[in-house]
């Protein structure tokens, strides 16, 4: 959860993504994303390493980034054509 203004949602850095090699079994929550108020999620590398998706089964509502069958997060608060129509303001990648 962040705060008041502009928050970074740190999922990744230069050396790889978090959150990879425990499937579905552990991710990031994050509970008030808001593009509006400028913030954004930094991955490692660009978009195309990622899928994004709606959430399904007993995970929370919200939508899924995901590097193949790992689940890196879960962004609660935006659908999914939002996101997607957002990338270039919504993301930021280190590579």
């Amino acid at each position: 959860t962040g705060g008041g203004s502009a928050d970074l949602f740190v999922l990744g850095d230069e050396t790889g993504a978090f959150y990879t090699g425990d499937k579905a079994n552990g991710y990031a929550l994050i509970t008030d994303f808001r593009i509006n108020q400028g913030d954004r999620i930094q991955l490692q590398g660009s978009l195309a390493n990622y899928t994004l998706g709606n959430t399904s089964g007993s995970l929370p509502n919200g939508v899924t980034i995901s590097q193949g069958d790992d689940l890196i997060a879960i962004v609660q608060g935006i659908n999914l054509t939002t996101l997607k129509n957002a990338t270039s303001s919504a993301f930021v990648f280190k590579s």
